[in-house]
Protein backbone atom coordinates (compact mmCIF):
# COMPACT_ATOMS: atom_id res chain seq x y z
CA UNK A 1 0.00 0.00 0.00
CA UNK A 2 2.89 2.20 0.90
CA UNK A 3 4.25 1.26 -2.43
CA UNK A 4 0.65 2.46 -4.32
CA UNK A 5 0.72 5.75 -2.35
CA UNK A 6 4.33 6.74 -3.76
CA UNK A 7 3.19 5.63 -7.19
CA UNK A 8 0.00 7.92 -6.96
CA UNK A 9 2.44 10.95 -5.93
CA UNK A 10 4.92 10.49 -8.20
CA UNK A 11 2.15 10.11 -10.92
CA UNK A 12 0.55 13.14 -9.84
CA UNK A 13 3.59 15.59 -9.41
CA UNK A 14 4.52 14.05 -12.73
CA UNK A 15 0.82 15.22 -14.07
CA UNK A 16 0.77 18.71 -12.36
CA UNK A 17 4.68 19.08 -13.95
CA UNK A 18 3.17 18.92 -17.65
CA UNK A 19 0.53 20.84 -16.88
CA UNK A 20 2.03 23.63 -15.23
CA UNK A 21 4.94 23.13 -18.39
CA UNK A 22 2.23 23.71 -20.52
CA UNK A 23 -1.12 24.92 -18.86
CA UNK A 24 -5.06 25.03 -20.85
CA UNK A 25 -5.99 27.56 -22.60
CA UNK A 26 -8.05 28.79 -19.52
CA UNK A 27 -8.43 29.17 -15.82
CA UNK A 28 -12.14 27.62 -15.89
CA UNK A 29 -10.59 24.39 -18.15
CA UNK A 30 -7.70 23.59 -16.07
CA UNK A 31 -10.07 23.77 -12.67
CA UNK A 32 -12.66 21.92 -14.12
CA UNK A 33 -9.97 19.05 -14.99
CA UNK A 34 -8.60 19.43 -11.63
CA UNK A 35 -12.28 18.27 -10.22
CA UNK A 36 -12.96 15.94 -12.53
CA UNK A 37 -10.07 14.13 -11.13
CA UNK A 38 -11.24 15.08 -7.59
CA UNK A 39 -14.24 13.19 -8.80
CA UNK A 40 -13.21 10.26 -10.92
CA UNK A 41 -11.13 9.15 -8.20
CA UNK A 42 -12.89 9.57 -5.05
CA UNK A 43 -17.05 9.99 -5.43
CA UNK A 44 -17.21 6.01 -6.05
CA UNK A 45 -14.77 4.75 -2.83
CA UNK A 46 -16.15 7.45 -0.45
CA UNK A 47 -20.06 7.28 -1.03
CA UNK A 48 -20.17 3.38 -2.75
CA UNK A 49 -17.97 2.20 0.49
CA UNK A 50 -20.47 4.59 2.97
CA UNK A 51 -23.63 3.05 1.61
CA UNK A 52 -23.42 0.12 -0.34
CA UNK A 53 -22.91 -2.59 2.00
CA UNK A 54 -21.03 -5.05 -0.58
CA UNK A 55 -18.66 -2.79 -1.38
CA UNK A 56 -14.98 -3.85 -1.49
CA UNK A 57 -11.44 -2.44 -1.38
CA UNK A 58 -10.24 -4.14 -4.03
CA UNK A 59 -13.51 -2.26 -6.37
CA UNK A 60 -12.61 0.99 -4.61
CA UNK A 61 -8.57 0.68 -5.61
CA UNK A 62 -9.79 -0.65 -9.34
CA UNK A 63 -12.30 2.26 -9.96
CA UNK A 64 -10.13 4.95 -8.82
CA UNK A 65 -7.37 2.97 -11.17
CA UNK A 66 -10.13 3.36 -14.00
CA UNK A 67 -11.86 6.11 -13.70
CA UNK A 68 -7.78 8.28 -13.43
CA UNK A 69 -6.65 6.19 -16.57
CA UNK A 70 -9.79 6.80 -18.54
CA UNK A 71 -9.74 10.48 -17.57
CA UNK A 72 -6.06 10.80 -18.30
CA UNK A 73 -6.31 8.86 -21.85
CA UNK A 74 -9.58 11.17 -22.69
CA UNK A 75 -7.56 14.28 -21.54
CA UNK A 76 -4.16 13.16 -23.95
CA UNK A 77 -6.18 12.27 -26.66
CA UNK A 78 -7.79 15.82 -26.51
CA UNK A 79 -11.02 15.40 -25.81
CA UNK A 80 -11.51 19.22 -24.58
CA UNK A 81 -14.98 20.14 -22.21
CA UNK A 82 -16.19 21.59 -25.46
CA UNK A 83 -15.47 19.02 -27.70
CA UNK A 84 -18.26 16.23 -27.80
CA UNK A 85 -21.72 17.46 -26.66
CA UNK A 86 -20.18 19.70 -24.11
CA UNK A 87 -19.59 17.29 -21.29
CA UNK A 88 -16.06 16.77 -18.88
CA UNK A 89 -14.16 14.06 -19.55
CA UNK A 90 -14.85 13.38 -15.63
CA UNK A 91 -18.17 12.15 -17.02
CA UNK A 92 -16.82 9.26 -19.21
CA UNK A 93 -14.72 8.21 -16.33
CA UNK A 94 -17.11 7.87 -13.35
CA UNK A 95 -19.28 6.10 -15.93
CA UNK A 96 -16.39 3.57 -16.37
CA UNK A 97 -15.51 3.76 -12.54
CA UNK A 98 -18.79 3.16 -11.54
CA UNK A 99 -18.92 0.48 -14.15
CA UNK A 100 -15.75 -1.46 -12.65
CA UNK A 101 -16.84 -0.54 -8.92
CA UNK A 102 -20.12 -2.55 -9.11
CA UNK A 103 -18.61 -4.84 -11.30
CA UNK A 104 -15.49 -5.88 -9.44
CA UNK A 105 -17.54 -5.78 -6.17
CA UNK A 106 -20.43 -8.44 -7.54
CA UNK A 107 -17.44 -10.74 -8.73
CA UNK A 108 -16.29 -11.06 -5.35
CA UNK A 109 -19.05 -11.39 -3.78
CA UNK A 110 -20.26 -14.35 -6.26
CA UNK A 111 -16.52 -15.53 -5.53
CA UNK A 112 -16.56 -15.97 -1.75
Amino acid sequence: LLLLGRFIVFVAGSISLWLALSPPESLIVYGGYVWGVFSTAFFLPLYGGLFWAKATRNAAVSSMVAGLSTMLLLILNGWKSQSIFDVNPALPSVVVATIVFIGISLYEENKK
